[in-house]
């Protein structure tokens, strides 16, 4: 007989280390099924009475994107954590009372698709297809230092959904919609080492032609 669950591996998303309050709530003594399929933990270790450790699996994790049929609005971060304990998240999604007026409640499209097409460390892409405007939740957690979202190669804002996972507003139509990694700081230096070595090219250019000029007035 299984006692309790006491640990969680092999979570996909394994960075929630940036949101110990939601290990804390929802990942410790007693797992929220919800926040375990949002994060699409695809196995749970169990540990019974014995202390024999038991792999399972959770068929009911829900992927790495889905598309919501409502979201709600709340005001506090206090509000939100505590929402993630009664909330449906595969058709509700918890957004910061802030973004109100500037994302829409997404419109009832039973057709309406979107997954996972390709995954690297500093690059993910997804397709979508809907008749309508979308709103898709994305199993990653939230960390805008360095990521950008762009739908069809434009640039576009992503925010932060049911507290620590992404998500991002999908308009009607077929569309690619990328995160990409780029820190400013890794461009910036980028630039300065590509600028310096311009220079330094220019420098001995302009060195081995006044050699070469020098040589040739000597003559």
């Amino acid at each position: 007989m299984i006692k309790m669950l006491t640990s969680v591996y092999l979570i996909r998303v394994a960075t929630v280390f940036q949101k110990q309050d939601v290990i804390e709530t929802y990942l410790s003594e007693n797992p929220s099924q919800e926040v375990l399929n949002a994060l699409d933990t695809k196995y749970i270790l169990f540990t019974d009475q014995s202390g024999k450790q038991i792999v399972q699996p959770n068929p009911g994790a829900y992927g790495p994107c889905w598309l919501v049929k409502h979201i709600l609005f709340i005001d506090s971060a206090a509000g939100q954590l505590t929402a993630l304990g009664n909330t449906k998240l595969k058709d509700t999604v918890i957004l910061d009372r802030t973004l109100e007026k500037t994302i829409q409640q997404p419109s009832f499209d039973s057709a309406a698709s979107i997954k996972l097409v390709k995954y690297d460390n500093d690059a993910i892409e997804y397709s979508s297809s809907a008749s309508s405007p979308q709103f898709a939740v994305l199993s990653e957690v939230y960390y805008p230092m360095g990521w950008n979202a762009y739908v069809d190669g434009k640039k576009t804002d992503y925010v932060k959904a049911d507290y620590f996972l992404r998500g991002v507003a999908v308009p009607a139509g077929n569309h690619k919609i990328e995160f990409k990694f780029e820190p400013s700081t890794y461009y910036t230096g980028r630039n300065i080492s590509f600028a310096i070595s311009i220079v330094l090219l220019l420098l001995l250019v302009a060195t081995i032609f006044g050699k070469w000029k020098k040589s040739k007035t000597t003559v």
